[in-house]
């Protein structure tokens, strides 16, 4: 028999009967089953090639082009383990492979398959598969693609290397270890099929020197979703890169996940859908400058995709240089829910930019930035919102909402919950330097404790700076602590109303306990006259030594009012 390559094979133990070929046997030569049409191959018992040159198997031929081994074959060769190439239909024959072994396969790439059939490709390897270059790799060019491993998958360079220009699904699902030495883990990439879903189980790791997953949705009617539950490791530059070109983005991880690299995760929607990381596990980040996820809708110079949405649960850590960075150039909404932490050794906890409409995050876990805790940016006619009910920190800023050059949104709302702490250079700052003109006001609404512990450059605890004519609203609850190391406690700038209802602590080190600056309607300012404080002194000396009024204008105490005439009620 002439086989692969031109040479005469003397050890060949595959029998054919009809298209359905029987493999019994040990041999040390390449089973040539080139030109076989629809052919079944089962792997029997006894099989096994361990040769020291071409392929373990080579199967070529049309239409469907199956391979079975449930007896546990080995396929050890220098060139392909197992090499299958489907040239397309048989006539009315629907093409495909199908591959099912739960063989040992090892070669420079442990197995490869190229299909041009209709019937597309489906792969299962139950068993170690264990290239020099590559462990899996997959080329397809009708129907879907599916790869499925349980077994660990090893390559020099890649472990799972396929590309998908088929017109059906594009479907990988590593329930074991995955490892592209030198480059990727799993390397997807999707031209044409119908939807793109990576998974990755429990207890698994995968791992890549450049990457551990990189994904690349070029296909503009499919969606791309990642679901790593095991471990996702790089040593390189990203634990898991998504480019998606199509419509929904989606990345997920489990509980007992860690995905950590240069930079963790990163995920960049140049599509038509919306943009989903729910994240249960960790995250790390270990390069220099770097942030541990990225999250992005489309960019400065193209806008794409429509809502964009962060969530972090309990138990979870995100952390690196910089914490996480998201971007929303689309059309729809940017929201954040932050359940577990977030650490920023260097830069932000968390930065938000949205050009699209509104813009929500909420802290029920911790949040720490260098730099600032969460700095949310508006650049887009929307709202912001900021929920904070559990820790938010930061080396200058906790939190900062504005908008970028002076635009002008809907509104700011800013609210703390009873349990929550928010520290740093400043407490809470809204309004920036030009500070922009939401048209329905700023509220802030602060029921736990904030503090302000920076120099002359910082140490408010809550400052509101407007420049239309709308309201500025700052309220402090009955237990609430609002606490001042320079500048003052509670801060108000404004063209319109100023209302101010300050129920619980105000204490200043240096400054006023509250300041209010109004060129607009009206300064109404409600508070307990023995609860502001000022300079150190007690509350009743403070009251004794700072008792005036200024220039006429109905201002009492540790409370400052420039401009407006303004009206103090005190409560007891």
């Amino acid at each position: 028999m002439l086989a692969y390559g031109g040479r005469a094979y003397s050890q060949q133990v595959c029998t054919a009967a009809g298209s359905d070929i029987l493999c019994e046997g040990a041999s040390t030569d390449t089973q040539d089953l080139s030109g076989r049409d629809n052919a079944t191959v089962t792997a029997g018992a006894t099989f096994e090639v361990k040769t020291t040159t071409g392929n373990g198997i080579t199967l070529t031929g049309d239409g469907q082009l199956t391979y079975l081994d449930e007896n546990v074959s080995p396929l050890f060769a220098p060139y392909f383990g197992l090499y299958v190439n489907n040239s397309g239909n048989d006539g009315g024959t629907p093409g495909g492979v199908t591959i099912n072994t739960n063989g040992y396969l090892k070669g420079n790439t442990a197995l490869y398959v190229y299909s041009q059939g209709s019937n597309g490709t489906s792969i299962s390897s139950y068993n170690q598969a264990y290239g020099t270059y590559y462990g899996i790799h997959a080329k397809n060019y009708g129907g879907g693609l599916s790869v499925t491993t349980s077994g660990p998958v090893t390559g020099g360079d890649y472990g799972i290397n396929v590309k998908q220009d088929g017109s059906g699904a594009l479907s990988i699902v590593a329930g074991g270890d995955v490892t592209g030495s030198d480059d990727v883990g799993i390397f997807a990439q999707n031209g044409g099929g119908s939807s793109f879903d990576i998974t990755t189980a429990a207890g698994t790791t995968v791992y890549g020197g450049t990457y551990g997953i990189q994904a690349i949705n070029l296909s503009s009617g499919s969606s791309l979703k990642i679901t790593a539950d095991g471990d996702v490791q790089s040593g390189g530059k990203y634990g898991i890169y998504a480019i998606n070109n199509g419509t929904d983005l989606t990345i997920n991880s489990g509980a007992d996940s860690t995905v950590q690299g240069e930079y963790a995760i990163k995920a960049q929607n140049n599509g038509s859908g919306a943009t989903t990381v729910d994240l249960h596990g960790n995250a790390y980040a270990s390069g220099d400058d770097a942030y541990a996820v990225l999250v992005f809708n489309g960019s400065d110079s193209s806008s794409a995709g429509t809502d964009l949405t962060v969530t972090t649960h309990a138990g979870g850590m995100i952390k690196g240089e910089g914490g996480i960075n998201a971007g929303n150039f689309g059309s729809g909404a940017l929201t954040m829910s932050i359940g577990g932490d977030v650490h920023a050794d260097k830069f932000y906890g968390i930065t938000a930019y949205n050009a699209g409409t509104d813009m929500e995050i909420t802290v029920d876990g911790s949040v720490y930035g260098s730099m600032g805790g969460v700095i949310a940016t508006q650049a887009a006619s929307g709202s912001i919102k900021i929920h904070a009910n559990g820790y938010v920190g930061g080396g200058g800023t906790a939190i900062y909402a504005g908008f970028t050059n002076g635009l002008s949104g809907t509104s700011v709302e800013i609210t703390t919950g009873a349990a929550s702490t928010v520290k740093g250079a400043s407490g809470i700052v809204v309004g920036g330097n030009p500070p922009g003109s939401p048209k329905d006001g700023i509220t802030v609404v602060a029921n736990g404790t904030v503090i302000g512990n920076g120099g002359s450059g910082g140490g408010w605890g809550i400052y509101a700076r407007n420049q239309s004519d709308s309201e500025v609203k700052i309220v402090t609850g009955a237990n609430s602590s609002i606490q001042s190391s320079y500048n003052g406690g509670i801060g108000a700038s404004n063209y319109g109303a100023v209302k101010i209802q300050a129920l619980g602590s105000v204490t200043s080190q240096y400054g006023y306990g509250i300041y209010a600056y109004n060129s607009g309607s009206s300064t109404t300012i409600t508070t307990r006259r023995e609860r502001i404080g000022y300079q150190g002194y007690s509350r009743q000396e403070q009251w004794r030594r700072r008792h005036r009024h200024h220039g006429g204008r109905k201002c009492d105490g540790n409370v400052r009012c420039w401009r407006n005439r303004a009206s103090v009620e005190w409560q007891r």
